[in-house]
């Protein structure tokens, strides 16, 4: 309520608040918040609590330092994906590939005792688990938040782990 009547905006998302409020409240808010979470008698991590001014220039937006929210961070302009969450798709990405590799290397060593010809790497499962082809996975999350929130710069970021993800299977 307090942060309503001074034009403030707040968002909560289970334990992730992101308060918005003029610069000149700001101090405000941050003691007003912190005995409010003391009276609940819960603690606020100091190592994920962050503090980004913005400020309108000449009509332009800017920002101190990015602000990070919900896996997307904003820098004034633009609206992007943490690249913390893209690193941990690659990561994620690759170790699916190798392990679906390692499982047709097995299965085509156990066709050759019995005479059988190789098969080829079951691409069906990684493109689900891994490409924009899938269903729900990290690139179709992605590609809605994108479209959601108008970020081109998204879709930019997202666009080429398709190319990575046909290097991968293909080396």
């Amino acid at each position: 309520q307090l942060v309503k009547e001074i034009g403030g905006c707040y968002y909560r998302y289970c334990d992730d608040m992101m308060i918005i409020v003029p610069p000149n409240e700001r101090d405000l808010i941050i003691k007003f918040a912190e005995n409010e979470i003391t009276n609940l008698k819960l603690d606020i991590n100091d190592k994920k609590t962050e503090i980004s001014n913005f400020s309108l220039t000449v009509g332009q937006q800017k920002a101190d330092r990015p602000l990070q929210y919900l896996g997307f961070t904003f820098d004034g302009k633009r609206i992007l994906l943490r690249s913390a969450s893209l690193d941990r798709y690659s990561s994620k990405m690759k170790g699916g590939v190798k392990l679906a590799r390692l499982t047709r290397d097995k299965r085509n060593k156990i066709r050759a005792q019995n005479g059988l010809g190789e098969t080829e790497l079951y691409k069906k499962k990684i493109y689900k688990l891994y490409s924009h082809l899938g269903g729900r996975n990290f690139l179709t999350y992605g590609y809605r938040a994108a479209e959601k929130m108008g970020s081109k710069h998204i879709r930019k970021q997202l666009k080429p782990l398709w190319g990575r993800l046909n290097k991968e299977i293909n080396k």
